[in-house]
């Protein structure tokens, strides 16, 4: 089950553990929006944390992302940025940052 995350969070993940996250949208999406794909996610710095699995989760309305590796001892901003189905199409952005243990 993926850990929901709140926007500007920190939390911390063990350099072996694989762990999956939440971006959930759904405390700022109108009525009836969805988020129109699985966005992107950006790592800050770059190199040595890494993310794969990136998806929609049921009802369109969050992502989920696994995320393993990283430098222990490091801090990283990871942040998910995506659009929305509404008209004209805002851009969405979430973010936490992860110290590695």
């Amino acid at each position: 089950m993926p850990r929901t995350i709140q926007d500007g969070d920190t939390t911390t993940q063990d350099a072996n553990e694989v762990l999956v996250y939440s971006f959930d949208y759904d405390d700022n999406l109108n009525a009836g929006v969805v988020l129109e794909d699985e966005g992107i996610i950006t790592i800050t710095p770059t190199g040595g944390l890494g993310t794969d699995n990136v998806a929609l989760e049921a009802g369109s309305r969050s992502v989920r992302v696994r995320v393993y590796g990283g430098r222990k001892g490091a801090i990283y901003e990871v942040r998910h940025t995506v659009s929305t189905t509404e008209s004209p199409q805002p851009t969405k952005s979430k973010w936490f940052m992860l110290r590695i243990t």
